[in-house]
């Protein structure tokens, strides 16, 4: 990884990395998609019970206008 700074202690030990900003930004935004496939696969894995849009929108009350 480009640009990546280690802070070390006085063995050189690496403590804390420094990113550069748009490096810190994609990795934060890969492991948000992965964390969204996860939750869709743990979703699809659910026995679940698929309602009609609107006849769930009946069972809430709510009215469509269109």
């Amino acid at each position: 990884m480009d640009g990546v700074q280690y802070i070390v202690d006085q063995n050189g030990k690496r403590l804390y990395a420094v990113l550069p900003l748009a490096l810190y930004e994609k990795l934060l935004e890969e492991l948000e998609d992965q964390k969204d496939v996860q939750a869709f696969d743990a979703a699809m894995a659910r026995e679940q019970e698929f309602v009609p849009f609107d006849a769930a929108l009946k069972e809430l009350g709510i009215t469509r206008s269109e």
